[in-house]
């Protein structure tokens, strides 16, 4: 009796407790997260200040996080555009000693150029921690589930210019989350859509929404054809997933013309669309469709949720990291800046204790180089950027 007594009295405190109202919420966080011109809020405090806002879902709360979105990416821009100035300066000082390992400066510049190396690293730092909050605050963003709310995101944000499209593409997949309840809003963004950007973050949305999206079909195998590898590639992964027989077809001439790392992602989509696992062979497509094709037109075979083969290449050992090194043409970007001195464990024939071989990150990354270019087609064009700061 008395643990229950204590209960009703906990219950009575607990539902008794003020709770802060959202205007008040929302000005907390405003306050918290812009700081002042004299004192800048730490990632930390944002964090903290962004925690004022669970609970809270309206309009005036997504309002106050795009905007929120919006100061990080202005704050993000700025830091990297005086980086790029004090690299460029960097650049000017060094010039001509570049590959002299023993290159000797005046004494103003080597203090100018230590304060611009020590510059550029705190940037990096700041860009890194202010990109680490912002996937925290695109994370909030994208719980939003009330359609109200998603549907003003939906104008403000994909359709807006101002926004990167990871923004973009979290809003849409939220939208197309709830399904059939957010599909009239996610049609007609998608039918009004110019920008290459918010085109693929709504073919994303409504790819989501399934099968329930079969009315946007059309509109989306027009996209095939569009102008954007990125755009077509979306679009071939929303057909797959609202499973249309009529994407068949376009998506099959869309492999056909289509190269390198795009083609084996179409021929994925095309395998989750019609059950069948011909890899990218179009000879195969063509001749499976000709047969069964009509088959699937008459609705009388099930499509979607089909598994792509992941067929190997031909030659398995093409790869550089893992990489596989199809295309016409290679870039290789390596980085040999001081933090590539640390010490890896990788496998190169040599072994140490616990049978791997233990090297610096620049060592690795020269011996798996050489490994690659040894496996690339004599047709293949590439290039090495090597690169320290």
């Amino acid at each position: 009796m008395r643990i229950l007594l204590a209960l009703l009295a906990l219950s009575t405190v607990l539902t008794a407790a003020p709770q802060i109202s959202e205007s008040k919420a929302i000005s907390t966080f405003k306050k918290g997260f812009r700081g002042t011109r004299a004192k800048p809020p730490s990632v930390e405090q944002r964090r903290a200040a962004l925690k004022q806002l669970d609970g809270h879902d309206s309009k005036a709360v997504a309002k106050a996080l795009v905007d929120a979105w919006l100061l990080l990416e202005t704050e993000v821009n700025g830091l990297d555009a005086s980086r790029m100035e004090a690299n460029a300066e960097l650049a000017d000082i060094i010039k001509g000693k570049e590959f002299d390992a023993n290159r000797v400066f005046p004494k103003a510049q080597f203090d100018r150029r230590n304060e611009l190396i020590k510059l550029v690293d705190e940037q990096r730092q700041q860009v890194d921690a202010l990109r680490e909050f912002q996937s925290a605050l695109r994370a909030r963003i994208a719980s939003v589930r009330e359609p109200q709310i998603l549907s003003w995101l939906l104008d403000n944000v994909v359709g807006s210019k101002k926004h990167t499209i990871g923004l973009k593409i979290a809003v849409a997949d939220a939208a197309g989350s709830l399904g059939e309840e957010m599909l009239e809003e996610l049609s007609r963004a998608l039918l009004r859509a110019k920008q290459t950007q918010a085109v693929i973050a709504l073919l994303d949305g409504v790819g989501r929404v399934g099968s329930s999206a079969r009315d946007c079909a059309p509109r989306i195998i027009g996209l095939l054809g569009h102008k954007d590898g990125a755009v077509r590639e979306r679009a071939a992964l929303a057909l797959s997933r609202i499973a249309v027989a009529e994407a068949i077809e376009p998506m099959i001439d869309l492999l056909e013309r289509e190269e390198g790392q795009a083609r084996k992602r179409i021929a994925a989509a095309l395998e989750i669309l019609t059950r069948q696992q011909f890899g990218d062979s179009i000879g195969s497509w063509r001749a499976w469709f000709e047969q069964e094709g009509s088959a699937y037109l008459s609705g009388a075979k099930l499509l979607g949720r089909g598994t792509p083969s992941n067929r190997e290449r031909t030659n398995q050992k093409n790869y550089y990291f893992g990489i596989p090194q199809d295309g016409k043409s290679i870039l290789y970007v390596i980085d040999s800046s001081g933090s590539m001195k640390a010490p890896v464990d990788f496998n190169l024939g040599k072994t140490v204790a616990g049978g791997k071989s233990q090297m610096t990150r620049l060592e690795a990354c020269k011996a798996e180089l050489i490994r690659a270019l040894g496996r690339l087609q004599s047709d293949k064009n590439f290039n090495i950027i090597w690169y320290s700061d």
